[in-house]
């Protein structure tokens, strides 16, 4: 089977598995990311986050509604301050695939992983121990936490 899948993984919460059906056949995954130029306002979590309370506060104001997390999460989707912080919010979901794609099966991991894995924990500290990331990633993984509850991802 033959099968190319495109999609804006920003956009979708996603990870490559092992293959588990029948007989063990060889496959091939290739990641292309197609960013365009650098952009601080896509890239940097503290002025993603920023924009993204920017358009909450406004939102506020024309419907009297509140600020909650709800609300945050929905403005993170709607531009690109969600990517920023994903790989804190879904810390262990991160870390949990790359475990099964680096990991060497033994409670190890093949070579470039434990590097890969220190990447990603130093990379959570930062956003956990921001002072504008922080309590929102927390926030943001109560919700999480509340939506997996539910049934959702």
């Amino acid at each position: 089977m033959n099968v190319a899948v495109l999609f804006e993984s920003d956009r979708i919460l996603h990870e490559v598995r092992t293959w588990k059906g029948g007989p063990a056949r060889p496959r091939t995954c290739l990641t292309c990311w197609v960013d365009g130029p650098p952009d601080p306002d896509r890239d940097d979590p503290g002025r993603a986050l920023a924009l993204a309370l920017r358009r909450c506060k406004a939102e506020a104001a024309s419907s009297g509604a509140g600020i909650g997390a709800e609300a945050i999460a929905a403005a993170l989707r709607a531009g690109t301050g969600q990517r920023a912080l994903a790989r804190a919010v879904y810390r262990e979901e991160f870390a949990a695939s790359l475990k099964a794609c680096m990991g060497d099966g033994e409670g190890g991991w093949r070579e470039g992983g434990a590097e890969m894995a220190a990447m990603h924990e130093r990379a959570v500290a930062a956003l956990d121990s921001g002072l504008t990331t922080g309590g929102l990633v927390r926030a943001l993984r109560d919700l999480h936490a509340v939506t997996r509850l539910m049934g959702g991802w």
